[in-house]
């Protein structure tokens, strides 16, 4: 996280190993309660994908 009950900080790689910040905030819950379901996606198992 980047700001206590805030901003959510993610870190993605795109071609040729760019990396890319991108920034969430929760609207409705706090960030600890989406945190589980963003380690779940990154992961790549949704739809059958594998990373």
């Amino acid at each position: 996280m980047v700001e206590p009950k805030g901003l959510i900080r993610l870190v993605w790689r795109i071609a040729d190993g760019i990396l890319v910040d991108s920034f969430l905030r929760p609207a409705s819950v706090g960030p600890q309660q989406i945190l589980p379901e963003l380690e779940r996606l990154s992961t790549g198992t949704e739809n059958g994908e594998q990373s």
